[in-house]
């Protein structure tokens, strides 16, 4: 038996609905903003190396993403604390769509 493997590279707009990937984009938007309006961010340390520094590579969805100078690792400095994080994977309108809809549908 021969098994062939192909490998091709594809963005998320290739294989979703475009309607439904704008829907999730602004979702997104709207509740990574009401999270950060009703909660702390905190500074982070590089998880890759522990370097403290925060040099900004640029902002989205209101968050500010650093690149580690020594390790290269990006994160997002300051940001929300893990249960936050965690309350907004499992209950933010996005990611329920993102489950809910755009997932089983495509």
């Amino acid at each position: 038996m021969k098994s062939i493997l192909l490998v091709d590279h594809y963005a998320e707009v290739d294989v979703k609905p475009t309607d439904m990937l704008e829907t999730y984009i602004r979702l997104t938007s709207e509740n990574v903003g009401q999270m950060i309006a009703r909660t702390n961010l905190n500074e982070c340390i590089c998880p890759g190396c522990g370097d403290d520094t925060n040099p900004e590579a640029f902002q989205r969805f209101g968050l500010t993403y650093v690149a580690c100078p020594n390790c290269r690792t990006l994160r997002v400095s300051p940001r929300p604390d893990e249960s936050a994080i965690a309350d907004y994977y499992a209950n933010s309108e996005a990611e329920v769509y993102w489950r809910d809809e755009l997932s089983s549908s495509t």
